[in-house]
């Protein structure tokens, strides 16, 4: 039951924001770039603070990962909220921990209370097809959305 109301309040929260996203037109703010790893771009809908929120900012993002391509390892100290698109991939976590990424589906991490954050790595799955996602990351502006580890 919990899952279920987590999930809807997600795709929900997602729907809004990429309506917002449209109704705006982006704001002019529409720009892309490629991650350290070829085959990995982002394309930035929004980045902003949060008034309400002193020290925390927003980005949105599509990622898009060219057939076979996949993230580096890295690390976020805040909150993300991941919406696939197109495409099918899986992102893993250290310790096993993997989530199969497909059309519709919606996931988010956070770190643990106490935690240094939380790692993962995203993978197209295909070596023909390209992956879509759009991404909502929330994050301390003084550390920054991500960092790459080791």
């Amino acid at each position: 039951m919990i899952k279920a109301i987590v999930n809807y309040s997600l795709t929900l929260i997602i729907g809004i924001l990429i309506g917002v996203t449209l109704i705006t037109g982006l704001q002019g703010q529409d720009q892309e770039r490629r991650m350290s790893t070829p085959g990995v771009t982002q394309t930035i809908l929004l980045n902003t603070p949060l008034s309400e929120f002193p020290g925390k900012r927003v980005v949105m993002f599509i990622g898009n990962f060219e057939p076979g391509a996949s993230t580096p390892k890295h690390r976020h100290y805040g909150t993300e909220f991941l919406f696939v698109l197109e495409g099918e991939g899986v992102i893993e976590q250290p310790g096993g921990t993997s989530h199969e990424l497909k059309p519709g589906v919606a996931v988010f991490f956070e770190p643990q209370p106490g935690t240094n954050g939380f790692i993962h790595q995203a993978k197209n799955l295909s070596e023909t097809d390209s992956m879509k996602t759009l991404v909502l990351l929330i994050y301390d502006s003084e550390l920054g959305p991500a960092e790459l580890v080791e």
